[in-house]
């Protein structure tokens, strides 16, 4: 009988030329999925492989044994593509906001599941598939934050560029390693410490960093996005500023990404003024809203 992490299809998913791995379900707001409206429908094999990462995470929390958790009457663990459609919306969260941490506190969510060992075997897989087409880059994504797994995703890119070396090296030298991105919310707290996290994660190799920022304004943030800070932390909207300034501030050439919503409510112009006024020099990546 196979085990809910042991799935043959695995945590990862490509969109287009990118693969995705997301280390967790759980979120410090609503989930970037919530945000794009209750009519929001992904791919059915994403939404297969987001469950496998809910499951995985309940075996955090479930005292009862594993076979006694292996259900195969669920379509994601043991579908074979027939009788499914295309898309699927993927179902409400099993986990509730969790607080916004610091990075000291990050490792009560270390090694948890998935596994990096699991993830890496997954992109491993995937990069070595020689009939697939080429991934150009690799995505620290899913439902949930990565930056929850602050450690976990430091240590999971640091892997996958010595994963890719290898693979390369016993390859086509004309192939070149995929980049390495992350796509978060920006709910993250600033330890004490002179380095920044962004430039943490620039320095481990990641190349780009997309932030949710979702509107101009912090009162529409919160109804927005619902974000849980600590008490003693700032703001949601005020924690996702600071976030994006010391992203732009890193010495090195990381790519700032701003993302939001294409909501009636929220001012688009105004948003993409804020967006500049810290220091970003790309346009806002306006997502669609499905209602």
């Amino acid at each position: 009988m196979a085990m809910l992490h042991q799935s043959p299809r695995g945590f990862v998913y490509k969109l287009g030329n990118s693969l995705y791995v997301p280390l967790t379900s759980q979120c410090n707001s609503l989930t970037l999925p919530q945000s794009r409206g209750d009519e929001f429908h992904l791919p059915t094999s994403v939404v297969a492989a987001l469950c496998r990462v809910r499951d995985a995470e309940l075996r955090n929390f479930d005292v009862t044994t594993e076979e006694e958790r292996v259900d195969e009457t669920k379509w994601y663990l043991n579908d074979d593509g027939k009788d499914l459609p295309p898309k699927m919306k993927l179902p409400e969260p099993q986990f509730e906001a969790l607080p916004s941490i610091s990075p000291q506190d990050s490792s009560l969510y270390r090694e948890r599941e998935p596994k990096l060992s699991d993830l890496l075997h997954d992109i491993r897989g995937e990069l070595t598939i020689p009939t697939r087409q080429s991934i150009d880059a690799i995505v620290i994504a899913g439902e949930g934050e990565p930056t929850l797994r602050l450690e976990d995703t430091i240590e999971l890119v640091q892997r996958i560029r010595s994963l890719t070396s290898t693979i390369l090296d016993s390859a086509s030298p004309v192939r070149t390693p995929p980049a390495i991105r992350l796509t978060t919310n920006g709910l993250v707290i600033q330890e004490s410490s002179p380095t920044s996290i962004p430039q943490k994660l620039w320095d481990c190799g990641i190349s780009r960093i997309s932030v949710a920022l979702m509107t101009w304004n912090a009162k529409q943030y919160y109804e927005l996005m619902k974000p849980v800070m600590n008490e003693s932390s700032k703001s949601g909207f005020d924690t996702v500023c600071d976030f994006i300034k010391d992203a732009v501030a890193v010495e090195g050439d990381l790519e700032v990404e701003i993302t939001a919503v294409d909501r009636s409510d929220v001012d688009k112009s105004k948003t993409e003024a804020l967006a500049e006024s810290l220091g970003v020099t790309k346009s806002v990546r306006w997502r669609p809203y499905f209602p």
